[in-house]
């Protein structure tokens, strides 16, 4: 029996599902700029965070490309769109990082209102990891979910053409957003067959091309190439980011894919990584294998039953997301896997709630607990 908190009226609830994911970044926060004495620019300037700030900043002024790394020309444009919009309102840097949280907030509250569950929607406020430290960082995860998880509310409403918008916006925040926008396309010709009119996956198609605009527009501008951030990608890792012996250990690799679990599993063979960074990142690969399984079930059920086109969507992009991170090429397949993993959560998440069956809530304080003991553990041994 759910306990009475619970069931909780409703702005008991919103206060709880925006509360949360603000009061435990909040923590974050404090620990970073209080414990560890960083300052705002010095944060924000660090690893993506930096490059997309910089990006902001180009575009913010309409300069050249003068003050971008080819490292830095690597992120997709539509986040630094955002910031640099909110840089022209005159606010400060910090209030990027600002509309970052919120954002996170507006995850939770969106997964709530898809799913219904109360449980799974607080346990997104606080793990994974991963999550909670992308949240607190000037970078695109939290925008990306938000948009994924608009779209799948879109598809609930049948607004395919909202949907496909915020697909080909998904693209323009972070390519493997194609697994999202795939799905979506599955589901509009579904639709459009069951209908016997092409108009579902017309409309679909079409708001996934406006959604890409800002990706096509702002890349012809700065580049005068569509595809500048695939190249960069493909470069070699002595070009990136990746130097010294690891990049020589690596040998020749480049590119960004590689065969299907190789170097997932095998870059701690080749390269040196600390035990626990193994652990943590193999328990990412379990939980994908895990839960696939699961929401392809999931996904057999909908389709059968009430088909329900949100959940389909969350399904299907897990799933395919999933086999996308899994060919992770050299260095990034394995390093950044657990970041990857993020950009499907809230299917893994809905796949975990088959298997748990409402039995999560006295692990709620425990997983939270962990998360914010992980994220402590990771910012003091990668911060300066």
């Amino acid at each position: 029996m759910i306990p009475t908190m619970w069931s909780a009226t409703l702005p008991r609830r919103l206060g709880m599902l925006l509360g949360t994911p603000l009061m435990i970044r909040g923590i974050v926060l404090g620990f970073l700029f209080g414990a560890l004495g960083l300052g705002w620019q010095e944060y924000l300037g660090l690893s993506d965070g930096g490059s997309f700030l910089t990006l902001a900043r180009t575009m913010l002024n309409r300069s050249s490309l003068v003050p971008l790394t080819f490292y830095d020309t690597r992120v997709f444009p539509f986040w630094p769109l955002g910031e640099a919009l909110v840089l022209t309102t005159g606010l400060p840097e910090p209030a990027v990082l600002g509309l970052t949280v919120l954002l996170s907030g507006l995850v939770v509250w969106l997964f709530h209102r898809l799913t219904g569950s109360l449980p799974f929607a607080l346990l997104l406020a606080v793990f994974p990891p991963a999550w909670v430290l992308a949240s607190v960082h000037p970078v695109s995860e939290a925008l990306y979910l938000a948009l994924g998880l608009a779209a799948a509310w879109a598809l609930r409403l049948n607004r395919f053409c909202v949907a496909g918008l915020c697909m080909g916006a998904m693209i323009s925040t972070r390519p493997f957003g194609i697994a999202w926008a795939a799905m979506a396309v599955v589901l509009g010709a579904n639709e459009s067959r069951l209908r016997r009119s092409w108009r579902q996956v017309a409309l679909t198609i079409s708001g996934i091309f406006v959604g890409l605009s800002p990706l096509i527009l702002i890349n012809l501008h700065f580049y005068g190439d569509v595809w500048h951030q695939v190249r960069v990608y493909a470069a070699p890792l002595n070009a990136l980011n990746v130097h010294g012996a690891v990049s020589q250990t690596l040998g020749p690799a480049q590119g960004h894919w590689g065969p299907p679990f190789w170097y997932v599993l095998a870059t701690p063979w080749i390269v040196p990584v600390p035990f626990w960074k193994v652990a943590y990142i193999y328990a990412h690969v379990v939980a994908l294998l895990l839960l696939i399984p699961v929401a392809l079930s999931g996904m057999r059920e909908e389709f059968n039953g009430r088909r329900d086109l949100a959940r389909i969507l969350l399904f299907g992009a897990f799933v395919l997301n999933g086999i996308l991170i899994v060919c992770g090429g050299p260095y990034w397949g394995f390093h950044s896997f657990d970041r990857y993993f993020l950009w499907g959560l809230p299917g893994a998440l809905l796949s975990a709630e088959r298997i748990l069956h409402g039995r999560l809530l006295p692990w709620l304080p425990l997983a939270g607990v962990v998360s914010l003991a992980a994220v402590g553990f990771s910012l003091v041994q990668h911060l300066p």
